[in-house]
């Protein structure tokens, strides 16, 4: 891989947590055979110094914000883990409440929400053909809504589709009950399950 900031991407190439007593106890990343970060509590306090879930930039395991939260090069494996958990939810007809969507396109980037029929029972409203929505305001015009939706908007046929006032922005050309996730067509989208923000 070119890009060593994405080693953490090739699952197949990763190894287990450095827990071990030894020069490469809490260890990660490229430089230490693509070992992760454990992300059970009970192994960060096994020895000195504690450990955690991220890897910093310099290749340890910990939970300070320069091994979880820098700009490039952190990895948050516990996050991971629960993104991953959402997703496979999503994916079994358990949607996803919040969904970020990564575009070069500012406009409609950011984190969209599920709409529900009542903040009570928590359940997703649903469509005339049975599919959740989404929906996002833009912070500079709140009068721009954004849309996440199924249906037929356009050309391209019947999906999912990120709306601006009824114009399609980017779509998914997939039939589910919740949002397909990943890469999306039109103007490029990644839509992914994300936490409280």
């Amino acid at each position: 891989m070119c890009d060593r900031n994405m080693w953490y991407k090739q699952s197949n190439h990763l190894t287990l947590p450095n827990l071990a007593d030894n020069e490469i106890y809490q260890r990660c990343g490229p430089d230490f055979n693509n070992s992760v970060c454990s992300i059970n509590e009970a192994d960060w306090h096994i020895r000195k110094p504690s450990n955690g879930p991220c890897c910093s930039r310099k290749g340890y395991c910990g939970t300070t914000s320069h091994h979880c939260d820098c700009k490039v090069g952190c990895i948050n494996f516990k996050k991971m883990a629960e993104q991953r958990l959402l997703e496979n939810d999503n994916n079994n007809g358990k949607c996803c409440q919040l969904v970020k969507v990564e575009s070069n396109d500012r406009s409609y980037a950011g984190v969209y929400r599920l709409l529900q029929t009542d903040d009570k029972t928590k359940q997703p409203k649903l469509n005339v053909n049975g599919h959740v929505e989404y929906v996002k305001n833009s912070k500079s015009d709140s009068t721009q809504k954004f849309t996440i939706k199924f249906g037929r908007f356009s050309v391209h046929g019947k999906g999912w589709y990120i709306l601006k006032n009824g114009g399609g922005l980017s779509w998914q050309l997939k039939d589910s009950k919740c949002l397909s996730l990943g890469d999306w067509k039109g103007n490029g989208a990644v839509l992914s399950c994300v936490t409280g923000v």
